[in-house]
């Protein structure tokens, strides 16, 4: 069949042989004509009157219209109705010469046809500013036509129009220009010729369509568009079956009087595209929109549908008081649904159809939440409607759709006015977990409960680590862990979260809403919702570090506490503590762990005896397994035996007279005690008044078994008087001072030196005699000699209490101390405030008859050059089970202050350094005579470290520098490991992370992967499986057959594998080697038991042979060494190395390892 086109009713087709020898007839009906006319009577068209455009076509020129400044061509607006559309319908107004086409050949004998631009006056070289109006309403009207369908319409020359399923529109000229048939048209198209591979147009002829009027023009260009598309004419036939119109001129009159477009549309306000008969006879009908959107027309039909049809997926108006919004509606069944937040009160809405060309005849209804109908408005007079209602506050919806007559499609818009609703954004009333909550669940929901009922926005919650901020997952709030029910919001983290590990929520400003959709602020920052997850679990029971008494300690205080310390923090169980007497261990107290002399302080346990236990007695203490537990539960295993705990408590002192001495009576006496012979037997010095009233001064040496006087000593006699002892000449022997009255009265101070073989006086010595007096030695000036203070009644009947220095040669009075005179008085030296330095108390009856006692601070300046000592450290040294946050603590022998320097904390396996800190940092902290050092970050697990500290980083009040400690030998520890991770007796699969652990099997047919770190891996009884990982792992498989995997899932790399240990390979219980060939990639053997290329293992005696080897497994037999090489007879192992050694160096064969594929 030949290709037709239109005339605004003029069907032409192409010549046959454009398209073949096939014709065609067509019906042409007419008010003159109504044969069946073939294509070879109408050549190349019909111009008979029912193909012409009637009256339109007739239209006179209208005059020249008043028209303001002018643009040039160039100006013309870019318009476009659906620029993503990839089929465009290209509105031509500025001009255009169409050459090689179908109209050039049959309709203007192969030449140019020169269409001038779109003009209403005689100007066609530029553009007034009322047909640039003109141009953009008539794109308007054709928009509106068009705007179901899934193509642009636009001003913009697309560039593409010589393909397929495009079209241009030429607006512009007369007919008669070029189109020469009699009756002329407002326009002309080629039926079909939106599908052809060349640019053939359709033609609009402003010039015969009221000058260019938009209305007009715009319907000729949607009719001509639509016979490119395929449609025919939409026309008329009576009863009979006879066509009464060629172009159906609709119904109705005013707004919703109405026209197909493929009929005649020129006079009614609504025209649409119908489903009616069609020009081809009264029983064809067609369906306009149909047609239009059929597959062959290549632009995939109706556009998608731009918003929900129910109140669930409802689209928000813009707006809080003053809503608007616009859309299509693309299909009859097409409904939109829009939602909105309202306070009491009258809302009010219109809703109007395009403003020019309207297609669509609305129907609008108002629904409430629950979706039941409050207003509805669908004027059978007006295309627009109204929605007005008094309603309560709350969430409304309105419902945009056609009244349901075909062709009622196409654009609208909505603008309506509410009553001022909710603007008050949600609050977050609580978080779950709380905001600094400990113990959480690593499986727990994050939940938060709002003031408000609250609804999804957009927006990321995200989980991040407080310790670094590194985010742990982001989850977009439209995710389906994300819910929302009523004023609670739910966050199902993707995967569990560690334990111990503290952690921080974000959430996005408007990630969450109000139903009023005021945005939720949202959480920035790490302050607002932090928890900590669940510490691991803990199965590592507690250990006491520490007794007080000691064990094995004597002399302890039969009233004194007993005291354990252990390694963490413990809690009261059930059970018993029992005291026992060594000798018979017969029970002293048993004493309930619950009962109140039992008390628990963090990791301290107090035990107070009910009563005060026997002096001189040895103790054991028992305690029951579970009387004490860890916080987490673990049994303490207690104490049994008397070999864990026991002590001597103290011998209480008693006296007796010891009757085997019998020394003088004496009274207004003094007494003094020195081995002044030096042989280690202590002696003594007595002086007073007799029982025959004669004063004496007498010498007792200790004999071992008692006392005799040394009657080669002769002494005055004095009562009232005072000895005191001391070497006061430094010659390593007992010198005595002498003070009181003698038999002649006179009062006497005499110093005696002693000379080994006696006693004489010093006479160079020169002192005022006192009696009542007292003396007492004491180096005050701190120059290592010992010096003296002396009081009493002179021989000048004056009280003194005066201070001698001793020079070394001599005694002179120290003038520079004033001090009361006393009598009848007594005088003590000590260094009470530990400054060291002596002070003294002083008593007696001053000159005035006053009885004092005055307490002397000796503010004496000191040379002090000794310097500090490090008397204890804790963690002692050598130290194990240190708990990684400990503090480090050295205790020195005097008070002490911070000099310059560093405090270096070191690993004791590579001595690298962990911690370098300078002794003035805020973390190092001075107490009297304690340093303590608080690390920056907790030390690693199941580690050794030892501490050095820099020579003048501390020093002594005086300035004297601590010397320091330099080396590992001085000041180590080793922290508490990680808690073993235990099996049980059935078949387990277990598995470690990247630290360092223990991973017992226990029983049964275990699997082990230890993973990074230096795991130590024990299979125990049964067939096991070990694999140790990454890291230097010590392997035990125990009882069974079992295999030492080696699979990295890579390419051999010694970081994944490590230098593992197997404690005890056993040839006899069949345990094998498990090599997999994605790890050893140069072993050719095929899978199974031994090595079938037999020339891939070798044994040699030394690891050199071993790198020299071809073989690519190779074994030392004299040290268990197992080496991987993996160049095989290159010198060297390539990228292979050592990766094994067997500890019990079997004699190892083929049949003991397995090649696993």
């Amino acid at each position: 069949m030949g290709t037709n086109f239109s005339s605004e009713g003029v069907i032409v087709q192409r010549k046959p042989t454009d398209i073949g020898s096939e014709t065609s007839n067509v019906s042409l009906p007419g008010n003159s004509l109504e044969n069946q006319l073939t294509l070879k009577n109408h050549l190349g068209g019909c111009i008979c009157e029912g193909c012409r455009s009637l009256l339109i076509n007739k239209y006179p020129l209208a005059p020249a219209p008043v028209v303001g400044a002018t643009v040039t061509l160039g100006s013309l607006p870019l318009l476009s109705s659906n620029p993503n559309a990839t089929s465009k319908i290209f509105l031509d107004f500025n001009g255009h010469t169409t050459s090689g086409t179908d109209w050039n050949t049959y309709r203007n004998g192969g030449a140019n046809i020169v269409t001038p631009a779109y003009s209403i006056d005689a100007d066609t070289a530029t553009f007034s500013t009322t047909e640039i109006a003109n141009i953009e309403q008539i794109w308007k009207r054709v928009a509106e036509d068009y705007a179901p369908f899934n193509v642009d319409v636009t001003t913009i020359d697309p560039g593409n129009l010589n393909s397929a399923y495009n079209i241009r529109a030429v607006i512009g000229g007369s007919w008669d220009q070029w189109f020469e048939e009699s009756g002329g048209a407002g326009g002309v198209a080629y039926l079909t010729s939106w599908r052809y591979n060349n640019d053939t147009p359709v033609f609009v002829f402003e010039e015969n369509l009221g000058n260019g009027d938009p209305k007009y023009t715009a319907e000729a260009i949607s009719h001509e568009v639509g016979h490119s598309l395929g449609l025919y004419h939409q026309s008329t036939y009576d009863a009979n079956g006879n066509k009464t119109a060629e172009y159906s001129s609709g119904s109705g009159t005013g707004e919703t009087g109405w026209a197909p477009i493929m009929g005649k549309g020129y006079y009614q306000n609504l025209t649409t595209w119908h489903n009616g008969t069609s020009s081809l006879g009264s029983t064809t009908y067609q369906d306009d929109m149909s047609v239009i959107s059929a597959t062959n027309n290549g632009f995939g039909g109706y556009r998608s549908d731009d918003y929900g049809n129910t109140i669930a997926s409802a689209t928000p108006l813009s707006g809080t008081t003053t809503l608007t919004r616009s859309g299509i509606i693309t299909r009859t069944s097409d409904v939109d649904v829009f939602s909105f937040q309202t306070g009491a009160g009258s809302v009010n809405f219109t809703i109007n159809p395009a403003q020019y060309g309207p297609n669509l005849d609305i129907l609008a209804q108002l629904l409430d939440s629950s979706g039941t109908v409050i207003a509805s408005s669908n004027s059978s007079s007006n295309l627009f409607a109204n929605l007005n209602a008094s309603v309560s506050a709350g969430t409304y919806f309105v419902s945009v759709k056609s009244n349901g007559q075909y062709g009622r499609v196409g654009q609208y818009s909505i603008s309506g006015t509410v009553p001022s609703g909710d603007t008050t954004p949600p609050i977050a009333n609580s978080f779950t977990p709380a905001d600094n909550a400990t113990g959480v669940a690593v499986g727990a929901n994050l939940v938060v409960n709002f003031n408000e009922a609250i609804k999804k926005g957009s927006g990321n919650l995200v989980i991040k680590k407080l310790s670094d901020n590194s985010v742990v997952e982001t989850i977009a709030v439209t995710a389906a862990n994300i819910t929302v029910s009523g004023s609670q919001l739910t966050i199902n983290p993707t995967a569990n979260l560690l334990q111990g590990t503290d952690y921080y929520i974000g959430i996005a400003n408007g990630a969450i809403k109000d139903i009023a959709g005021n945005n939720y602020a949202g959480i920035t920052g790490n302050s607002t919702w932090n928890f900590k997850t669940v510490l691991p679990t803990d199965t590592t029971p507690p250990t006491a570090n520490s007794f007080t008494p000691a064990d094995n300690a004597t002399g302890v205080a039969v009233a004194a506490n007993l005291v354990v310390n252990f390694s963490e923090a413990i809690q009261k169980g059930s059970g018993n503590l029992v005291i026992k007497k060594l000798s018979d261990n017969s029970v002293v107290e048993t004493i309930a762990v619950t009962a109140t002399n039992i008390t628990v302080s963090g990791s301290q346990l107090t035990i107070n005896p009910t009563a005060n236990l026997a002096q001189n007695t040895d103790y054991y203490i028992g305690i029951a397994n579970g009387a004490i537990k860890d916080t987490a539960g673990n049994n303490y295993a207690g104490i049994t035996g008397n070999s864990t705990w026991n002590f001597k408590t103290q011998t209480l002192s008693s006296f007796t007279p010891d009757t085997s001495v019998s020394p003088p009576g004496v009274s207004a006496s003094s007494v003094a005690w020195s081995d002044y012979n030096g042989d280690g037997k202590q002696d003594f010095l007595l002086t007073g008044y007799d029982n025959s009233w004669n004063p004496i001064s007498k010498l007792y040496k200790n004999t071992g078994s008692g006392f005799i006087e040394d009657t080669s000593i002769s002494l005055p006699g004095v009562l009232y008087g005072s000895v005191a002892w001391s070497d006061y000449n430094g010659d390593g022997k007992s010198d005595f001072l002498l003070t009181g009255s003698d038999s002649s009265y006179n009062y006497i101070s005499k110093l005696y030196k002693n000379t080994g073989s006696g006693f004489i006086e010093d006479t160079s010595i020169s002192l005022p005699g006192v009696w009542q007096g007292s003396v007492a030695w004491a180096d005050y000036n701190g120059d290592g000699k010992p010096d003296f203070l002396l009081t009493g009644y002179d021989n000048s009947y004056n009280y003194i209490s005066k201070l001698y220095k001793n020079t070394g040669s001599g005694f002179s009075e120290d003038t520079s101390v004033s001090l009361p005179g006393v009598y009848g008085s007594s005088v003590a030296w000590a260094d009470y405030n530990g400054d060291g330095k002596p002070d003294f108390l002083l008593t007696g009856s001053d000159s005035s008859y006053n009885y004092i006692s005055k307490l002397y601070k000796n503010t004496t300046t000191t040379s002090d050059t000794t310097p500090p000592k490090a008397s204890s450290f804790t963690p002692g040294d050598n130290s194990t089970i240190v708990a990684v946050d400990a503090n480090l603590v050295v205790n020195f022998s005097e008070a002490i202050k911070k000099g310059t320097g560093n405090i270096v904390i070191k690993k004791l396996s590579d001595n690298s350094v962990v911690e370098t800190i300078a002794v003035t940092a805020t973390n190092v902290i001075l107490n009297g005579n304690q340093l303590t050092t608080n690390p920056t970050a907790n030390l690693v697990t199941g580690t050794s470290y030892y501490v050095e500290i820099a020579n003048g980083a501390i020093k002594d009040i005086a300035g004297n520098n601590y010397v320091g400690i330099t080396g590992n030998s001085t000041w180590n520890f080793k922290t508490q490991g990680f808690p073993p991770i235990n099996g049980t007796v059935n078949n387990d699969i277990l598995t470690g992370t990247a630290n360092p652990e223990t991973i017992n099997g226990l029983g049964g047919n275990d699997q082990l992967l230890g993973n990074g770190g230096n795991d130590s891996l024990n299979g125990g009884d049964g067939i096991d499986t070990l694999n140790g990982g990454a890291g230097n792992d010590l392997l035990t498989g125990g009882l069974g057959a079992d295999k030492f995997i080696y699979n990295t899932n890579a390419v051999f790399a010694t970081s994944a594998v490590g230098v593992d240990t197997i404690a005890d390979f056993n040839i006899s219980q069949t345990d094998q080697i498990v090599l997999d060939k994605t790890t050893f990639t140069s072993i050719s053997s095929i899978a199974g038991t031994g090595f079938s290329v037999t020339t891939e293992f070798a044994k040699v005696t030394t690891d050199a042979l071993a790198a020299t080897s071809a073989a690519d497994i190779v074994y030392n037999t004299a040290t268990g060494g197992l080496f991987y090489n993996q160049n095989s007879t290159a010198a060297g192992f390539g990228t292979g190395a050592k990766f094994l050694t067997l500890t019990t160096k079997p004699v190892l064969t083929a049949t003991q390892f397995v090649i696993q594929a």
